[in-house]
């Protein structure tokens, strides 16, 4: 017996842009789906990982971008939920066992960025074909995102120098007594400080750059990171690895915008309020303070003591305690649970310098983080 051809299905113009079209608006749906979800990510990170309110609102600014898009292209959340077969995708969970772990906030963040990225770019090329010459801005809040990743990222991303350091150096040649700035932080980096910032405001630009550019080298060869007090343009300048500012000094946004994601910057606070500021802002640390009578800084009020204990579970940032601590004092610190700090007199002026930084460090190591 013969068997009989059977014609194909005819299939019209209209019939064929008809079943393309819904093959296209169940690709959007889904990754319009799998950026949203992404984005709730990155913002949930950004608000209760960091705090950091700069960074969840450009997330959140994404993605109610995100969610004007269907109108843009003529689409209706009816027509993208009917496209939908969540029932006959042959990658549903089931079908596909692929697992990435996940070890940390971390790695969570930066699968979503490249989640998001993905379906932006899917986006980006499908809605050319659902509505030629309309401009949905797939590919800018693409470029958005890199920006916001490298900004996150750089805020989650563990940075050794300051998560692990104890002892802080501000380096004041005014507070020198019996040796140059130059021997005194020799002599310091010796003892073990783990980080220096260089503070000397009566000097003019030209010599600043001079002396700080020397006692940078001699940090950068021992390995620790410098920074510079105040001024950020002498810190970009001599190409220290941060700065640190005060309430009256340039905002913090403005002073990232500047040095770049890859600098650290400080922040002084004095009280809860302060340090939240400074955390929102973006710093990667805190000086907090005032701990004790300072010559340094005469006038301030002596709270800290009182102040740093409400700290507790509300910032998340390394916090150096600052202001007048000694050998002598530091025990009433380390009783309130402070495990960093921040000295000037208390090392530069010591009749041993080294010696001086021995004993603080070995005494702020007998205490775990």
């Amino acid at each position: 017996m013969r068997r009989r051809r059977v014609a194909a299905w005819p299939v019209d113009a209209a019939q064929e842009v008809c079943v393309d079209r819904f093959q296209i608006c169940r690709i959007v749906d889904a990754n319009l789906n799998r950026a949203g979800e992404a984005l709730r990510e990155i913002e949930d990170a950004a608000r209760f990982g960091l705090n950091a309110a700069s960074l969840a609102r450009r997330a959140k600014e994404l993605r109610h971008r995100l969610d004007s898009t269907p109108a843009m292209l003529g689409l209706t959340l009816e027509v993208l939920a009917a496209s939908r077969d969540a029932q006959g995708d042959v990658g549903r969970p089931e079908a596909n066992s692929v697992v990435t772990p996940r070890h940390g906030v971390r790695d969570v963040v930066a699968a979503a960025f490249k989640r998001l990225q993905q379906a932006l770019r899917c986006l980006e090329e499908y809605s050319k074909v659902l509505r030629p010459g309309t401009d949905p801005g797939f590919e800018a809040m693409r470029y958005a995102s890199y920006s916001l990743e490298k900004d996150l990222l750089r805020r989650l991303m563990p940075r050794p120098a300051i998560e692990s350091a104890r002892l802080y150096l501000l380096l004041i040649p005014g507070v020198l007594s019996g040796s140059d700035a130059d021997t005194a932080l020799r002599l310091a980096l010796e003892g073990g400080v783990d980080l220096v910032q260089i503070r000397d405001k009566g000097r003019s630009d030209q010599e600043l750059l001079r002396l700080a550019g020397g006692w940078r080298a001699r940090c950068a060869d021992a390995g620790i990171p410098c920074l510079i007090n105040d001024r950020v343009d002498v810190a970009c300048a001599l190409g220290a690895d941060g700065v640190h500012l005060g309430a009256e000094d340039l905002p913090l946004e403005q002073a990232r915008a500047i040095v770049g994601s890859e600098k650290i910057l400080g922040s002084t606070a004095h009280s809860l309020e302060e340090a939240l500021a400074g955390q929102h802002g973006g710093a990667d640390y805190l000086g907090f303070g005032t701990m004790f009578p300072t010559g340094t800084k005469p006038g301030l009020e002596v709270r800290g003591l009182e102040e740093i204990e409400k700290l507790s579970g509300r910032v998340n940032l390394p916090v150096f305690a600052i202001g007048g601590i000694t050998l002598e004092n530091l025990p009433q610190l380390l009783e309130r649970g402070v495990r960093r700090v921040a000295v000037s007199a208390g090392i530069l002026r010591a009749e041993d310098i080294r010696r001086a930084a021995e004993d603080f460090k070995k005494k702020l190591l007998g205490y775990p983080l």
